[in-house]
């Protein structure tokens, strides 16, 4: 039953465990991530023309590269994390220019406006001259 209910995995017991505690633990904070994650996205949107897919209500959100940008979203991903050391996830969406981005309890404030700024300054490099 466990593989045709969508998984192999043999922990699911420790998975379940970590989800409890964070229910137990972590609630009040999910204040925060939200919090973090729409001061991305206003900066994201705002500053650099990137488009957010939907408002951000929670921790998560997707957004496309702006316009301008000629980088392919592989490659802004791979270059995000490689010269700044900031891990998005790309590939979303029918067409894979999704990009998803998760604020967590590691995540801090200053780390939202570091990432900020590398994806703003990423973003920026990436204009098709002209």
């Amino acid at each position: 039953w466990r593989k045709k209910c969508g998984g192999g995995m043999r922990q699911a017991g420790v998975v379940a465990a970590m989800g409890l505690y964070a229910l137990q633990n972590n609630v009040e904070r999910l204040v925060e991530d939200h919090a973090n994650a729409r001061r991305l996205a206003d900066k994201l949107e705002g500053d650099g023309g990137f488009v957010l897919t939907r408002n951000v209500d929670t921790n998560l959100f997707y957004f496309t590269l702006p316009e301008t940008n000629v980088l392919t979203p592989q490659e802004f991903a791979e270059r995000l994390l490689s010269e700044h050391g900031v891990k998005v996830s790309h590939g979303y969406g029918k067409q894979g220019q999704l990009f998803r981005v998760v604020t967590h309890l590691d995540v801090s404030e200053s780390d939202i406006d570091r990432a900020a700024h590398a994806m703003l300054s990423m973003a920026a490099r990436g204009v098709a001259a002209g």
